[in-house]
Parts: C-alpha cells; structure tokens; sequence
C-alpha cells in the first residue's frame, strides 16, 4: 500500500491453539495487561508503536499449531527525521 510499511515475522516453530491465540490477541488490546503478559515483549512494541504513530498502527497475528506463527504490523511510512527521538 502507497504510504505505508508492512513488516511480516513468521517462524516454523510450534504454533498456537486457537485459544491462545485468542488470548494473545486480546492482550494486545488490553495494555494493561502486560505486566502478567507471557508476550510481554510484542505487547509492549505494539503499544510504542501505537503511541508513535497516534494509533495509526496496525497488528494481525495469524498462527497453526505445529505449523507456523506470522505477525503483520502496518505503519505510515516515515523518513527518519519524522520520527521523535527519545533517547538520551
């Protein structure tokens, strides 16, 4: 899509259950759940993302047990002086 990054991550590992991919998904939409999160990592990404690009950012997470997991993020494309810098 013009305008717009697309990163895609997917394994081979093991998989999720539809049941936990469930979960997975709702700790997404649920930041204030990451303290007990397991994902605590992919929570804690989407939600900077989130705050960096005023929720223009988008994640789908797609898996088959003993198969495969892919995570999709969707962002506005942005040239590196557009983004805010933070670090000290």
């Amino acid at each position: 899509r013009a305008g717009r990054l697309v990163i895609e991550v997917r394994d081979n590992g093991s998989g999720m259950t539809q049941e936990r991919l469930q979960k997975v998904r709702e700790m997404l939409n649920r930041p204030e759940d990451r303290e007990t999160s397991s994902h605590i990592g992919l929570v804690n990404v989407y939600a900077r993302l989130r705050i960096l690009f005023e929720n223009d950012v988008h994640i789908s997470i797609d898996s088959e047990p003993a198969v495969m997991t892919r995570v999709t993020l969707d962002m506005p494309e942005r040239a590196r002086e557009d983004i805010p810098c933070t670090a000290s």
